[in-house]
């Protein structure tokens, strides 16, 4: 079955539930209750979906069992496709059975829906974008998530709550999300959640952009947490930003770009990009920001090539702290590896900046930092030069930046957060690779040559000719003696250099002569 709202204007059909009963949806799809007779192969798509109210258990699109909040067995190939969600606890609700595991939910997409209003208020969501549990190979990915108001804890853009086993969540973009909700370890409001026995997931190229918590006692808020102890978990390419809370002494309230808390087998970091600043009010003299932070579960995680950058500024103290990584609960043998990661701090105290805390002890500077961890052997602490605090794309309209050419390959990491091909030898820090800036020699494409126009394609780097204009001056002329050549918009090449014409005039005479015959007196 396929429901399809797309007409010539666009979006052309609402379906909206006024109800505001817990539970309810606007649109639900049930399974026939029987094992590999689920309701599959259905696609929604092209629609406007209204629910009834954005609290406790309402839903836009559900996919799950008899009733909305339980489980439905093999609901299989599933998509929901550009749809525009508003006014729902969740805009999506997707729960397969995991017991056996294959009567998960199989192969389900989620792709370019704009899930919330384009503003906070009465339209806006109450919990999560997109919530998942039990599920194997899904795809979510395209996915605008925006505007939504947290009524309760383990609030999240997208929400995987636990039993998923593989796929993949993808260059989504979510922003503007606020809770003022009192959270946990693990329940804070964030832009992506994945929780226990979710394995084989990689979670690359989203846009995290304004996630806060607003409640004055103190609450945290992160971009990324990573709660599974499941095989095959990379995270890999995103961009964090504005990461905001009331800071207290807990880590559960510290503001976060990317937290870790369990790693029983390695999960992998690569290439991120995060960004935390201020300035910000807080709670106490014991808060702390960390654009990067390891829960004490942490047993193994693969750390490299992500840029850190953290500014952060609780105002109400002059004591707060500012990490780049805090791993204050773990040792360095949990890191497998753990380089070329540019950790830059630049908080309001100078004294307390850090560009890592590795079991419980500070560490102020990268030589500090390498012998603490017995790793990290070629890191800097340089600003990365973001384009703004919000857009995490390097800065290329001056001088080569400092993150630039001096990462390191990693295999599953060929491309960077826009797609484009990383240098695959010395690719750049973070999600955002550069490959035509023209200060740096080895992406100046410019051949010197004046009858081609020289490119450089920004996915690939590799150069591109073009023939110049027929007349374009390619060599001036050296006197009067010799003319000057122009392209001829055949040849790649200058015409060859030629003289005047003979008996052209090389020099103008200097004025009428005079003869007169001489007088012998």
């Amino acid at each position: 079955m396929t429901i399809d709202g797309l007409n010539s204007g666009g979006n052309s059909l609402t379906m909206s539930n006024t109800s505001t009963a817990n539970p309810s949806a606007t649109i639900q799809l049930l399974p026939t209750g029987v094992l590999n007779a689920g309701a599959s192969n259905n696609t929604f798509q092209n629609l406007n979906i209204v629910g009834g109210a954005n609290t406790i258990g309402t839903v836009g699109i559900a996919i799950a069992g008899s009733t909305v909040n339980t489980a439905g067995a093999d609901n299989d190939g599933n998509t929901i496709s550009g749809n525009t969600i508003t006014k729902a606890y969740y805009a999506i609700y997707v729960r397969g059975s995991f017991v056996p595991t294959s009567a998960g939910m199989d192969n389900l997409v989620i792709s370019n829906n704009t899930l919330g209003p384009a503003s906070q208020g009465a339209d806006s969501l109450g919990l999560a974008g997109i919530y998942m549990y039990g599920a194997n190979n899904p795809t979510v990915s395209g996915n605008t998530i925006r505007n939504l108001t947290a009524g309760a804890a383990s609030a999240g853009g997208i929400y995987v709550f636990q039993d998923v086993a593989g796929g993949s969540i993808a260059n989504n973009t979510i922003t503007n999300l606020t809770s003022a909700i009192s959270t946990g370890t693990t329940t804070q409001i964030t832009g992506i959640y994945f929780g226990p026995n979710v394995s084989s997931l990689t979670v690359s190229g989203n846009k995290i952009q304004s996630v806060s918590n607003t409640l004055a006692a103190g609450a945290g808020a992160r971009g990324i947490i990573a709660n599974s102890d499941g095989a095959g978990i990379v995270i890999a390419n995103n961009m964090i930003s504005d990461i905001v809370t009331f800071a207290a002494a807990s880590t559960n309230s510290w503001p976060v770009g990317i937290s870790v808390e369990i790693a029983s087998t390695t999960v992998k970091v690569y290439n991120n990009s995060v960004n935390l600043f201020g300035p910000h009010t807080g709670v106490n003299a014991g808060s702390a920001s960390a654009a990067m932070f390891f829960g004490g579960s942490v047993q193994s995680v693969d750390v490299r090539g992500n840029v850190l950058s953290n500014s952060y500024d609780n105002t109400t103290v002059a004591t707060d702290r500012t990490y780049a990584i805090n791993a204050q609960n773990i040792a360095g043998t949990s890191f497998t590896l753990l380089d070329y990661n540019d950790l830059f701090v630049n908080g309001p105290v100078t004294a307390n900046n850090f560009v890592g805390n590795l079991a419980g002890t500070n560490q102020a500077t990268l030589a500090a930092w390498r012998t603490a961890t017995g790793k990290e052997v070629h890191p800097i602490a340089a600003n990365p030069q973001f384009v703004s605090a919000t857009d995490l794309h390097i800065n290329t309209s001056g001088a080569a930046t400092p993150v630039e050419n001096v990462g390191t390959p990693i295999l599953v990491v060929t491309n960077d957060v826009d797609g484009d091909f990383r240098n695959p030898t010395t690719p750049d820090m973070g999600a955002d690779e550069v490959r035509c800036h023209a200060v740096i020699a080895a992406e100046n494409c410019d051949d010197s040559n004046a009858c081609t126009v020289d490119s450089c394609n920004p996915t690939t780097g590799a150069c591109g000719i073009g023939l110049a204009d027929a007349g374009t001056l390619c060599r001036a002329a050296t006197g009067a003696c010799d003319v000057a050549e122009t392209c001829d918009g055949v040849e790649l090449v200058c015409p060859d250099d030629v003289l005047a014409p003979a008996a052209s005039v090389c020099r103008p005479a200097a004025g009428a002569a005079t003869w007169r015959r001489p007088v012998t007196v």
